[in-house]
């Protein structure tokens, strides 16, 4: 899916950072266990850039990102600028614990960003699927800042390693809740 740009209060925003990537990850040799490679195929949704409109909100139709999509989404400048991170921080997922997300069967990342001066909690929220020909495929579900005032609450979870969670969605195994 190629990303339409947006105008918005006169400048034009364009996402190719966020265009459909693959990334190989390989897991190092560990207890015997010989190194293993896997392939994953990355998308991400608008929900990275735009917000859903608050009960009552009044918004210009300028503000309304044309996905294609019947419901509305609003651009959002400041998780646009935050999703140009989100590729390093898909990249870096072998380094970190993600966490599982429960009964949602997807996992997050939170991140303590310094952007602009000021801290910001970062929430990336990701999940994974078999695919075909031993591929994977992941879609970066959402990514957004901790605003109160959104009322979008932080996700909590049990941490796990990125290894298990290709491992186990490669071989069809439930992660243990």
């Amino acid at each position: 899916m190629a990303w339409v740009e947006h105008l918005h209060e006169g400048r034009t925003y364009k996402f190719a950072h966020l265009e459909p990537h693959t990334e190989i990850f390989t897991r190092p040799e560990i207890k015997g266990q010989s190194s293993e490679t896997f392939t994953v195929d990355i998308r991400y949704s608008d929900h990275c850039f735009t917000r859903e409109p608050k009960p009552g909100e009044r918004y210009e139709n300028s503000q309304v990102y044309k996905s294609g999509e019947r419901k509305v989404r609003l651009f959002y400048p400041k998780r646009h600028e935050l999703s140009k991170m989100l590729p390093d921080l898909i990249r870096a997922l072998p380094y970190r614990r993600p966490q599982h997300n429960g009964a949602n069967g997807n996992f997050f990342i939170i991140e303590a960003l310094n952007h602009d001066g000021e801290p910001v909690t970062y929430v990336v929220i990701f999940s994974l699927r078999k695919s075909t020909k031993g591929r994977m495929a992941m879609l970066v579900e959402t990514a957004f800042f901790d605003e109160p005032e959104l009322g979008l609450p932080l996700p909590e979870g049990r941490r796990v390693s990125f290894w298990i969670i290709l491992n186990n969605t490669r071989n069809n195994l439930k992660i243990k809740l």
